[in-house]
C-alpha cells in the first residue's frame, strides 16, 4: 500500500468516526465536533474536508482527494491551539507511538 493510499485509509476512518452524529447528538442539536470546529474557527475546512469524505463514501470522487482537505482542516486547527490543543496533542501522541512501532 503506498502511502497515499494509507493516508486516504486514515481518512476514509475519520470520516466514519465522526460524519454521522448519532441519536443523542442530533437530540441535543449540534455534534460536539461539529461545535468544536464551528468555536474554533475551522467549520469552512471541517465541512469541505466532511464533504469530500461523504462523496467518496457514495463513490463520487477518491479518499486520496480529501488529503488536501485534511490538511487544511490540521493547519487551521494547528493555528488555535487553544481550541484545538487537547485533541492535537492526542494526535501527535498517536502519530509518534506508530512511527516508534513502524521502527521497531
Amino acid at each position: 500500500m503506498s502511502a497515499a493510499e494509507a493516508k486516504g485509509e486514515e481518512i476514509k476512518e475519520e470520516v466514519k468516526d465522526t460524519a454521522a452524529p448519532d441519536e443523542e447528538e442530533e437530540e441535543a442539536g449540534e455534534c460536539p465536533i461539529c461545535k468544536m470546529m464551528r468555536e474554533g474557527g475551522c467549520e469552512p475546512q471541517f465541512k469541505a474536508f466532511m464533504d469530500c469524505g461523504a462523496e467518496a463514501e457514495k463513490g463520487e470522487r477518491d479518499y486520496e482527494e480529501c488529503i488536501k482537505g485534511f490538511e487544511a482542516l490540521r493547519e487551521c486547527m494547528e493555528k488555535n491551539p487553544e481550541a484545538f490543543g487537547p485533541l492535537l496533542s492526542d494526535v501527535h501522541g498517536k502519530e509518534e507511538a506508530k512511527e516508534k512501532e513502524e521502527k521497531e
